[in-house]
């Protein structure tokens, strides 16, 4: 379950990266503007887009959360942003 009423909001600089691949990622971002992308980055150095997130969506890594690994993803902003970092309860159903 997203917990809203925990989310902290912050300004995020267009490039800025949220997590970094090999963090654990126990939170959802929600976009209240601008955009995001999640993506990985390959053997040879070239990204590999998963998806974007535009105002009004939530960006995560769920398989991380849901198997309580380190990320191999990486999420950053596209334009500047305004987040919304919403911490994930332990059981989360998405």
């Amino acid at each position: 379950m997203i917990n809203k009423p925990n989310a902290k909001s912050k300004p995020c600089k267009k490039g800025q990266i949220l997590p970094f691949s090999g963090d654990e990622q126990a939170k959802f971002f929600h976009v209240k503007s601008g955009l995001l992308r999640r993506y990985t980055i390959g053997e040879k150095g070239k990204e590999h887009i998963f998806n974007f997130a535009p105002e009004g969506k939530y960006i995560s890594d769920v398989e991380s959360r849901q198997n309580n690994i380190p990320t191999s993803l990486f999420i950053n902003t596209i334009q500047d942003s305004e987040i919304s970092v919403v911490p994930l309860e332990k059981e989360c159903r998405y």
